[in-house]
C-alpha cells in the first residue's frame, strides 16, 4: 500500500498548526520583553531621582522619559512624598503580530512600581 499522499495531507493539516503555535511564542516573548523593559527602565527612573539630591516636581514626567531617551513609554502617574518615597505607573504600547487575526493591534503593557530609600538604599514594590 502506498502512503505517500497520506503523509502529504496530515503534513498539510498539521503545518498551520505549528506555524500559529511559532507565531504566539514569538508575540507572547515580545510582550514578556517588552514588560521586563518597562519594568526595567521604571525602576532605573525610582533609582535615579531617588539617590540624587535633586527634588523632582510631578510636572515634569515627560522630562523624566526624555532624560532615558524612550519615546514609547509615557507615565501616567508620578507621585513623590519628601523625596524618600516614589511611584511611578507607566505604560506602554506594543505592536501586535497575530492579534491583528482577532482585531487586537496592540498591547497595552502596565507597570506601577513604588521605591522608597531605606538606609541609603532604594527598595522596590510592585503595585
Amino acid at each position: 500500500m502506498n502512503n505517500k499522499g497520506q503523509s502529504l495531507v496530515s503534513f498539510i493539516i498539521i503545518l498551520p498548526i505549528i506555524l500559529l503555535i511559532c507565531g504566539a511564542l514569538v508575540e507572547f516573548s515580545n510582550v514578556a520583553y517588552q514588560k521586563h523593559r518597562l519594568t526595567s527602565v521604571t525602576k532605573t527612573i525610582i533609582s535615579s531621582i531617588l539617590l540624587s539630591d535633586k527634588s523632582i516636581d510631578t510636572n515634569e514626567k515627560d522630562d523624566i522619559i526624555k532624560m532615558y531617551d524612550d519615546n514609547s513609554i509615557t507615565i501616567d502617574e508620578l507621585l513623590v512624598e519628601d523625596n524618600n518615597y516614589l511611584k511611578i505607573t507607566a505604560n506602554i504600547k506594543v505592536n501586535s503580530f497575530l492579534g491583528k487575526i482577532i482585531n487586537k493591534d496592540y498591547y497595552d503593557i502596565n507597570v506601577t512600581i513604588k521605591g522608597e530609600v531605606i538606609d541609603n538604599k532604594v527598595v522596590f514594590k510592585k503595585g
